[in-house]
């Protein structure tokens, strides 16, 4: 079916999924069949095959196969924790492939045979031999025989397939209305003719309503979910039971969460701190203007102002050489007025020695 979507994702427009991060994949079933169809065909062809989950590089493995998926699929990726949930389905189908992986090794006799019969989904025979040599490892065959034996000692088993329990829960709720986890284990653990799969998932059963009714009348809040979860326990990211969906309540979900909406968050400020960037940007470029503006205006006005200077100036110039002049007019017309003076007062002085000569010459005359 992966490969059949692909191709019909090529041909028209993306198929919309809408994942539900409370449960982890879409609630409705096609829908979910075609995302785990992706998924795994994404897991198969991009997603490098490595010994363990952690040696998965999110910036440089994971991020690449979620582009892949958005090719042909229209997930909402931007709601906080479909994000993490895409992640999760990703690294789940690596773990399965690595299990059947394991399976064609364990078809020949030793390492060095299975070295040289690569498996066709895997491209690179230098990673096909390192996980070889990680089959062979002391440290996997010892974990790989404990999960065996406790997969033997599982005595709850459910019977619903390979539907997934959200699925399940989802068709139980728009049918009878809402679903509680309590009611999702009944109906995954009993057949229709009221067989339970075993004595223990029955003994769970009853033991969950016996604490939801202690509890109901302690007073107690507790969530059917932390009942369940109380009774059957919790592996890793799951409820025990009730297979990958349902989530055990913890803190590391919880800050997921908020850590998810938190990179929300993020985008906006990014988008807005783009835009006061650019508007910053904007308003720089207008103020240089202005200031060369201002530049130019105030070389002129210094201009201006020189000009003037000089102008003033001159015309100053010019009115002190008028007030010499004047002033040089009016010496000269002065000593002239002295001069005249001068020689009228000589003038005078000599028609006063005339007469004083003729009064001098009438006295010497014995006659007069």
């Amino acid at each position: 079916m992966g490969r059949g979507l692909m191709k019909a994702g090529t041909c028209g427009k993306k198929i919309k999924i809408e994942v539900d991060p409370a449960i982890g994949r879409p609630k409705e079933r096609v829908e979910s069949a075609r995302f785990s169809s992706q998924v795994g065909v994404v897991a198969r062809d991009v997603l490098p095959v490595v010994r363990k989950l952690k040696e998965i590089d999110v910036q440089n493995a994971l991020d690449p196969c979620i582009d892949h998926m958005q090719i042909h699929l229209d997930v909402n990726m931007d709601q906080p924790g479909v994000r993490q949930c895409v992640i999760d389905r990703l690294k789940n189908s690596s773990r399965q492939q690595r299990y059947r992986l394991h399976v064609h090794y364990k078809k020949f006799g030793n390492v060095r045979e299975a070295k040289r019969n690569k498996p066709a989904s895997v491209n690179d025979q230098q990673q096909w031999e390192i996980l070889c040599d990680h089959f062979n490892s002391p440290e996997f065959q010892h974990q790989s025989e404990a999960n065996s034996n406790n997969r033997k000692k599982m005595q709850a088993k459910h019977v619903t397939g390979r539907t997934p329990f959200t699925i399940i829960q989802n068709e139980i709720s728009l049918k009878n209305g809402e679903c509680d986890m309590i009611e999702l284990y009944k109906f995954t653990h009993e057949n229709v003719r009221g067989t339970w799969s075993s004595d223990v998932a029955k003994k769970n059963w009853e033991q969950m309503n016996e604490l939801r009714d202690l509890y109901a009348a302690e007073g107690v809040e507790k969530s059917e979910q932390e009942i369940v979860t109380e009774v059957i326990g919790c592996g890793n990211g799951y409820i025990k039971g009730l297979g990958y969906g349902p989530k055990p309540p913890g803190k590391h979900s919880q800050l997921q969460q908020e850590l998810e909406e938190t990179r929300a968050e993020l985008g906006v400020s990014k988008t807005e701190a783009a835009t006061y960037k650019s508007t910053v940007n904007a308003m720089n470029e207008q103020l240089k203007q202005q200031a060369a503006q201002i530049a130019k205006l105030m070389a002129y006005m210094e201009g201006s102002s020189s000009k003037n200077k000089d102008q003033e100036q001159q015309t100053n110039r010019n009115e002190a050489n008028q007030d010499d002049k004047q002033e040089g007019d009016g010496q000269g017309n002065e000593q002239k007025e002295d001069e005249q003076g001068n020689e009228q007062e000589d003038d005078e002085k000599d028609e006063d020695e005339d007469h004083d000569l003729s009064a001098s010459d009438y006295s010497d005359d014995p006659t007069m």
